[in-house]
């Protein structure tokens, strides 16, 4: 005693030490029993406040462990030891927890984003939770929500959705990625054409999920009328007589004849003549379009 003024240790104050002093508030206070000090302890803010209270609440909850409640916590911290990033802010996991710039604001594209613009506040590997993402419309992606999805074009403020879906077949599409996120228009294989993608380019059939989206009709030069065939069968236009997908087999009672009795038909006469003696059956000379038989 000094002048009836105690002289305080262990973090207190008062006329007889009967507080702790300002931000030694963890604890309750207590008096000293024999050696057991009953220091008051520091208040733990992370370095992002000045001030804190000690709270019965808080201390039961912890198990008695720590009551102190940190006051006005700075640099967008909340939490009882300022120890969360206050709303509309993240926590930047580069950042130490008593940096000041630990908590970095959201900037969230108000065009595809939910919830007024505010994202996650912590990052959760496990989760797939990225710190400072933020909460997307249901076409929409990105970290900010900036852009539309795959699959999706026309990303649009004013769509509940965000963005709107391509009108892409999946079948005639590069990987099915969707579709160009300004335009709409999809993007076809090699053999695909339309702006859904949803057509067999010329003398191509079969939209299916090939490689190249379609297969080349390749009608037998002999013996079709060209290489067009059915979009969907493969089914070329044959000539007389012949016959097959390909139009490259001759019908039955009718054949095709080698190559050197085919340059024998380019002699007007000849090839009747030249048949006329060889055999019993008729035959097809699709290269120049002409049939001949033997009169029996």
């Amino acid at each position: 005693m000094v002048h009836g003024r105690c002289e305080c240790t262990h973090n207190t104050k008062g006329l007889n030490c009967e507080e702790c002093e300002d931000f030694f508030n963890d604890l309750p206070w207590k008096p000293a029993l024999g050696k057991q000090t009953n220091a008051c302890k520091k208040c733990h803010c992370n370095n992002h406040a000045t001030n804190c209270h000690f709270d019965q609440a808080v201390y039961e909850h912890s198990g008695r462990v720590s009551g102190g409640v940190c006051d006005n916590c700075q640099h967008n911290t909340q939490g009882y030891h300022c120890e969360e990033c206050a709303p509309f802010f993240y926590r930047d996991p580069n950042e130490d927890i008593q940096s000041p710039y630990v908590c970095k604001p959201c900037d969230c594209d108000p065009r595809g984003s939910l919830d007024d613009g505010i994202c996650d506040a912590i990052g959760d590997e496990e989760s797939d939770v990225e710190a400072g993402a933020c909460h997307c419309k249901r076409h929409v992606s990105g970290r900010r929500c900036d852009q539309c999805k795959e699959g999706f074009w026309n990303f649009n403020e004013s769509n509940p959705d965000g963005c709107q879906s391509c009108t892409c077949n999946i079948l005639g599409t590069v990987n099915n990625a969707g579709c160009n996120v300004y335009t709409g228009e999809c993007i076809c294989k090699r053999l695909v054409t339309g702006r859904d993608c949803n057509q067999c380019i010329p003398e191509t059939y079969g939209l299916s999920e090939t490689h190249e989206g379609c297969t080349a009709c390749n009608c037998h030069p002999g013996g079709s009328l060209d290489n067009n065939c059915d979009v969907i069968t493969g089914q070329c236009r044959c000539r007389p007589h012949m016959q097959g997908r390909d139009c490259a087999e001759p019908k039955q009672h009718y054949f095709i004849p080698t190559l050197h009795k085919v340059l024998e038909a380019e002699m007007p006469g000849t090839i009747c003549d030249h048949y006329s003696s060889a055999g019993n059956c008729s035959v097809v000379i699709p290269y120049c379009d002409k049939v001949c038989r033997r009169t029996r």
